[in-house]
């Protein structure tokens, strides 16, 4: 049963600001709210090795019984409770049973790896000795075998980790992903993935959605109010929440019910309407019209083949590479540029120059990224400490004139009102420098002070001669990770790069270029909570999707200002796993990006699949040019009756409506 994953903090704000949605003023559908942030969870070093970067990656199996009556794929709002709260339901006793009296770790076997006997009650090793104080994996079922060596009944007790609770059913069963009615607290639980107890959370099973509150204990039977203290639901008595619609508060006041089960406070609007919401408990206070608004589309596609060709698709932006070294040339050519006194060539860029004016009379916005690959004879256009054959691009030379005069070759070549391009795009990933900025090391303030020094040489020539355009640095989707040692979090490289710029020339203006891939390439089914458990709404996510956008965007705008523009420069989702996730991640992302007013432009690959793509089949189309799903998706997205061809992909995600899952999406829009 797939289901959608929210995370949220108790500092959740759903009374502030103005509110989109899909209703009727009376029993119609969800109102939409944009999310605030949760706790991130921690990458294991296991689950790093499955994610970007790792061609080889493969889903794991997870052997994890479903106990109780309701199943469900996720966990979708991550609260908090204080240690006192989380403590009241387990026994000392149970707990310095599990975590011994010397706080070791509690050891784990397994009978299929393990091999030994299993009674059913007591597990001996292959030497013939009774496991004890032990988890026990039987094959099918986790256990925890006490110090008689009998399993662990009908228990909340303690994970070993000291903070987590678990929960041992009557036949000994640890219990995942599931409800179950603890006979021990007298009340029913939730636990995810791990095991370990729900409190403070909302999950969903399907389109329902029920709340554990700050005791764990499942909310039923009636009006209740969130462990936050601000925000009201109604729970009915098999525990699923009101929710999508307007309905009646305890005193018969019209209330909306979010789709997450809270009562909407403050403006809400179905898009002919603003309905005002009374700030405290939500219930009806008036209304007024509401009118539609018109946007120009963000959607852009990388590469030449078909994107200009194929004009029934719509682009708005394109993104092309350029390798500096193949523009460099040694020997005199009809493309000179004198520099500093210096006269530096360049061969022909006539492809360039012909897909530029042809985009420019399209309308086509054009970002340029610049690359430097190895090049033996041509070594110094590489960093000094970089100059070592193996990596896919290099760091350039800040030292060397060569580098400063191609950035201004081209900036006047391409600032022209005719053929001009407009976002310049300085590297690759920069943030993975051992693969794509290789300058000899991975120290982060090395890399964003040569980074940077290159950088001006690029922002001063685009001002000195193509002063409309904008310069970006760019990233891949490592926010807070580092590729398990293989590269730099972007959010720590951000930074650093920030401060090596101002200490150098103040008053750069800079913007970036994001790369919005899934958690994990091989997967484009970024909702499932394997993968949202990386990409939570709070500023410690280990990875930025189309999930949690809004935490680069607000992280920008908040410690850069909303002048620190944000194009999604790359991005593609693999149609290995079914051509319908394929397209329904692609329809996510653009709506994501479409609605949130930082991004400027979201630039997805490929129109075809090549070899480039490294198997993932990311095309639009397959390599001999069959149109997939997410072609059409592509297309009509942008259009007026673009829903019809997005709004089948919604229930490939577990939802109903794009507005449970987009912040302020707006189905009424008027197309540019």
């Amino acid at each position: 049963m797939r289901m959608k994953k929210v995370r949220r903090c108790l500092a959740l704000a759903l009374s502030v600001g103005l509110i989109f949605a899909d209703v009727a003023p009376a029993g119609a559908a969800e109102v939409r709210q944009a999310e605030q942030a949760s706790e991130a969870d921690e990458l294991s070093e296991d689950e790093t090795e499955d994610m970007l970067f790792t061609s080889d990656y493969q889903d794991e199996d997870e052997q994890k019984e479903t106990g109780g009556s309701m199943e469900t794929d996720s966990a979708v709002w991550e609260g908090s409770v204080g240690s006192e709260e989380a403590q009241a339901a387990v026994t000392t006793d149970e707990t310095s049973e599990l975590l011994g009296t010397d706080g070791r770790t509690v050891d784990y076997c397994s009978l299929p790896a393990d091999g030994g006997s299993w009674t059913g009650t007591r597990y001996y090793k292959k030497d013939g000795s009774m496991a004890k104080d032990v988890f026990f994996f039987d094959g099918s079922y986790t256990y925890y075998l006490m110090s008689n060596g009998t399993p662990m009944r009908d228990s909340l007790t303690y994970h070993p980790d000291g903070e987590h609770i678990i929960y041992f059913d009557a036949s000994g069963h640890e219990v995942f992903t599931s409800f179950q009615y603890c006979s021990s607290v007298g009340y029913t639980c939730y636990f995810d993935s791990n095991g370990y107890i729900y409190k403070d959370q909302i999950t969903f099973v399907g389109n329902n959605a029920y709340y554990l509150n700050a005791n764990g204990a499942l909310e039923q039977n009636g009006w209740f109010q969130f462990a936050n203290g601000r925000d009201y639901g109604y729970a009915n008595g098999d525990g699923t929440l009101m929710t999508n619609g307007f309905s009646y508060d305890p005193w018969g006041r019209v209330v909306f019910y979010h789709w997450n089960g809270m009562v909407a406070r403050g403006l809400i609007t179905d898009g002919a309407w603003y309905y005002h919401m009374d700030e405290t408990d939500g219930h009806y206070i008036g209304q007024f019209p509401n009118t539609s608004v018109t946007m120009t589309s963000k959607k852009g596609l990388q590469g030449t083949e078909g994107v200009l060709s194929d004009t029934g698709l719509g682009v708005k932006h394109s993104a092309i590479n350029v390798m500096i070294n193949q523009l460099v040339s040694k020997e005199p050519t009809k493309w000179s540029f004198n520099y500093n006194g210096t006269d530096y060539y360049f061969t022909d860029p006539g492809g360039i120059d012909e897909y530029v004016k042809k985009a420019n009379q399209m309308g086509v916005t054009v970002s340029i990224i610049l690359l430097m690959p190895w090049d033996e004879t041509k070594q110094n256009l590489i960093y000094a400490g970089g100059r070592k054959s193996g990596h896919k691009f290099y760091a350039m030379n800040p030292d060397d004139p060569t580098v400063a005069a191609t950035f201004c070759f081209l900036a006047q070549r391409y600032g022209q009102a005719d053929c001009h391009i407009d976002n310049w795009i300085l590297g690759n990933e920069v943030n993975i420098p051992n693969t794509y900025n290789y300058c000899g090391t991975l120290d982060l303030n090395t890399n964003a002070s040569i980074y940077a020094a290159t950088f001006i040489q690029l922002y001063n020539a685009l001002q000195n001669l193509n002063p409309g355009a904008r310069a970006y640095i760019p990233f891949d989707h490592n926010w807070t990770s580092n590729e398990k040692g293989k590269g730099i979090a972007a959010k720590n490289y951000l930074t650093a790069f920030w401060q090596a710029v101002n200490a150098r020339q103040p008053g750069v203006n800079w913007n970036i270029a994001y790369h919005l891939y899934p958690p994990v390439l091989t997967s484009s089914k970024m909702w499932l909570p394997k993968y949202t458990k990386y990409t939570p709404n709070n500023e410690n996510a280990q990875y930025i999707s189309a999930v949690n956008l809004n935490v680069l965007t607000d992280y920008v705008q908040n410690h850069f200002g909303a002048g620190t523009r944000i194009i999604l420069s790359e991005q593609g989702f693999t149609s290995r796993e079914g051509e319908e996730y394929q397209a329904a991640a692609l329809a996510y992302t653009f709506y994501a990006a479409q609605f949130n007013n930082m991004i400027d432009a979201v630039i997805f690959r490929s129109y075809e699949t090549d070899p480039n793509d490294e198997g993932l089949d990311l095309g639009l189309k397959e390599a001999g040019g069959r149109e997939r799903p997410a072609y059409q998706v592509f297309k009509y997205m942008d259009t007026a009756n673009g829903t019809s061809y997005t709004d089948p992909y919604l229930s490939v995600i577990g939802v109903s409506g794009w507005s449970q899952i987009v912040p302020n999406y707006n189905s009424l829009v008027n197309w540019n």
